[in-house]
């Protein structure tokens, strides 16, 4: 299972596809969903995220503070994260949560199991 995603900011019917389908985006699809707010060649990266880290560092640190507190607390229920995070600790201590990255790295199919 897919580290514990901010499950409110993806339209359900992506979430499921990542999710259940183990489903992987292209960066234009990312954009279009709004998971990220920029696309850039490779070799633009750093100059890019540097671009957006200096916007945030000319406003008021306080400011920078609360909207990072504001999204943190709106992000979900905090049960439902919660319960999420258990679910990929479970999982992830699982047979089959040793079985898919191992079967990834022997590049075959995975043998999952009930355990």
């Amino acid at each position: 299972m897919a580290r514990h995603l901010e499950y409110t900011a993806l339209p359900r019917a992506t979430a499921a596809y990542l999710t259940l389908c183990n489903g992987r985006l292209t960066a234009p699809e990312c954009l279009q969903q709004g998971i990220v707010n920029r696309v850039v060649p490779q070799d633009k990266l750093i100059e890019a995220a540097e671009e957006i880290a200096e916007m945030v560092c000319r406003s008021s640190p306080l400011a920078v503070q609360a909207t990072v507190q504001l999204y943190r607390m709106s992000a979900g229920e905090p049960t439902l994260s919660a319960y999420a995070k258990h679910l990929d600790k479970e999982i992830a201590e699982s047979n089959d949560g040793a079985e898919g990255p191992r079967a990834f790295r022997e590049k075959r199919a995975p043998r999952w199991t009930v355990s």
